[in-house]
C-alpha cells in the first residue's frame, strides 16, 4: 500500500516530465552505466525494428556496454541514418540491413551478411511490429492478418532462421518485445493484443524446446512510452500516463551471470508496478539486496524454464537442469516452476 501511495503522489511529476515528441530518434546525451561498460564486449545483437523507438534505444544501450549490433527493418534509409548515430555515439559497429520479417528469405540473407561481417550472433531482439487504433467492427480481414504476420509470424520467422543458422550449435539469448495490451483486454487493439498474446505463448514453448541448445527465450512487455510515434498515435490525454521502459530488464534477460529471476506484478486500480529480484550464479557478484525496477504503467516480463545441459557425469548422458525455481505471478494465478533434474 505504501508503494501505491508513493507512486500516486509522484504521478503529476511523472506526467510533467514526460519527454517531448520528436520526429527522429537521437542517442542519449548522457548515460549512467548500471552494469559494467564491457558487460557485452564483442558480442553481437541482431535487432529487428532497430531503426527507431524501443529497438533504437535497446541498440544504443547494448552498444554502450560493448556490443556490436545489426539493426533490421524495411526502411534502409532510416536504418542507415540510425546506424550512423549509434556508431558515432558509442564507438561500436552497427550494421543496417533491409529486412521484411514476413519473408524468411530476407532474414536468411541478413543472417548470412551478419555472420560474414561479425562471425557470430549472441543476442536476438524481436522488436519489429505493426499497430494502429481500430475498433474490431471496422477492422478488415487483411488488416488483422497483416498485424499477425508482422508481429507473430515475424517473431517466429526471425527466431527460427537465427536458431537454424547459429543458435542451434552455439547457443544465445532471444528477447521478444511484447505489449501489455492483451493482459486485461483493451478497446481498439484486438489485432495487436492477439498478436502479442501469441508471442507470449511462443516464448514459453521455444524456451523449453531450445533450452537444451543453450538458448534462453524471454519476453519484455512495455506499456505506452511517451515521446514516441506509437504514443502519439494513441492521442495526448491525461489518462495515458508516462511509461519509462526499463531497459535494465532487457539486460537481465541477456546477462549470462544470472541464474535465477523472480518476477512479480502488483496490480492497483490505475497502474501496474513491476519489480524484479535477481540472484547471480557467482557468489562473488551476488547483489546484497534485491534490484527493483519500476515503470508506468507497466513493464512485464515472462519467462519459461529453459533447460541447461551440464557435462556428462560418468553415465554417458548429459544431465538436464533448470533454474532452482521461478515464481511467476500472473493476473489471476500464481504458478511455481519447479526445478527439473533427471536422476
Amino acid at each position: 500500500m505504501w508503494l501505491f501511495r508513493r507512486i500516486m503522489a509522484e504521478k503529476p511529476q511523472l506526467v510533467n516530465n514526460s519527454p517531448e515528441d520528436t520526429e527522429t530518434d537521437e542517442c542519449m546525451s548522457t548515460y549512467t552505466h548500471i552494469y559494467s561498460p564491457d558487460l557485452l564486449i564483442d558480442q553481437v545483437a541482431f535487432i529487428t525494428g532497430g531503426g527507431s523507438g524501443i529497438g533504437f534505444r535497446i541498440a544504443e544501450v547494448l552498444m554502450r556496454h560493448g556490443c556490436d549490433t545489426v539493426i533490421a527493418s524495411r526502411n534502409l534509409e532510416k536504418l542507415t541514418e540510425a546506424a550512423k548515430k549509434l556508431s558515432s555515439t558509442t564507438g561500436r559497429r552497427c550494421l543496417p540491413i533491409a529486412v521484411d520479417v514476413r519473408q524468411p528469405e530476407t532474414i536468411s540473407a541478413a543472417m548470412d551478411e551478419t555472420l560474414k561481417t561479425f562471425g557470430r550472433v549472441d543476442i536476438l531482439i524481436n522488436n519489429a511490429a505493426g499497430n494502429f487504433l481500430c475498433p474490431a467492427t471496422s477492422l478488415s480481414f487483411n488488416a488483422f492478418k497483416t498485424v499477425m504476420e508482422i508481429d507473430t509470424m515475424g517473431t517466429f520467422n526471425t527466431s527460427k532462421v537465427v536458431y537454424d543458422k547459429w543458435f542451434k550449435d552455439h547457443g544465445g539469448s532471444i528477447v521478444n518485445i511484447s505489449a501489455t495490451l492483451g493482459y486485461r483486454g483493451q478497446a481498439l487493439q484486438v489485432h495487436a493484443g492477439s498478436a502479442k498474446a501469441a508471442n507470449d505463448a511462443m516464448t514459453r514453448h521455444l524456451a523449453v524446446e531450445w533450452g537444451p541448445s543453450g538458448v534462453r527465450v524471454n519476453t519484455v512487455a512495455p506499456g505506452p512510452i511517451s515521446g514516441t510515434e506509437g504514443y502519439r498515435r494513441l492521442g495526448k490525454t491525461s489518462r495515458v500516463c508516462v511509461c519509462v521502459c526499463s531497459l535494465t530488464v532487457v539486460s537481465l534477460c541477456l546477462s549470462f551471470s544470472l541464474s535465477l529471476l523472480l518476477f512479480q506484478v502488483v496490480h492497483t486500480p490505475s497502474q501496474q508496478v513491476f519489480s524484479a529480484a535477481s540472484r547471480c550464479r557467482e557468489p562473488a557478484i551476488r547483489p546484497r539486496s534485491h534490484m527493483r525496477f519500476f515503470s508506468w504503467p507497466a513493464v512485464r516480463l515472462h519467462t519459461s524454464p529453459a533447460l541447461y545441459w551440464s557435462p556428462t557425469e560418468g553415465r554417458g548422458s548429459p544431465r538436464p537442469m533448470t533454474w532452482n525455481g521461478c515464481w511467476v505471478f500472473g493476473l489471476q494465478r500464481k504458478e511455481r516452476i519447479n526445478s527439473m533434474n533427471r536422476g
